[in-house]
């Protein structure tokens, strides 16, 4: 019988060493709710960033002289403690000088339509 190898000729393979288990991480567990909510700002966040190409939008509202041009913070028109969604309808794209304005002179803000 040529070609086959018997069983006292058949080198055994090694075992592979164990390895050790990394340390267990306790991770704040996420809600469902939670994850949904995230998953509807991100979705609000890219459909606000294709309405204002980047630019900051309380240029088109009056505050051209004091915006830098450039949106970089998002805000919510109804504030999320009021009621307000993460929906895009109710956020605008804010440069950083408009966003403080906004949360520093609010009636200013609310007759421009930057706050309910």
């Amino acid at each position: 019988m040529t070609g086959f190898l018997h069983r006292d000729e058949v080198t055994p393979i090694p075992k592979a060493p164990k390895r050790e288990r990394a340390p267990r991480v306790n991770l704040p567990r996420v809600s469902a709710k939670r994850r949904a909510e995230e998953r509807d700002l991100r979705r609000a966040h890219a459909d606000v960033l294709l309405r204002s190409r980047g630019r900051c939008e309380a240029i088109t509202r009056g505050l051209e002289h004091l915006c830098t041009g450039l949106g970089t913070e998002y805000h919510h028109v109804l504030p999320r403690s009021r009621g307000g969604q993460h929906h895009a309808d109710n956020l605008v794209h804010l440069c950083a000088t408009a966003h403080r304005l906004v949360h520093g002179q609010p009636a200013r803000a609310r007759r421009l339509g930057l706050l309910a």
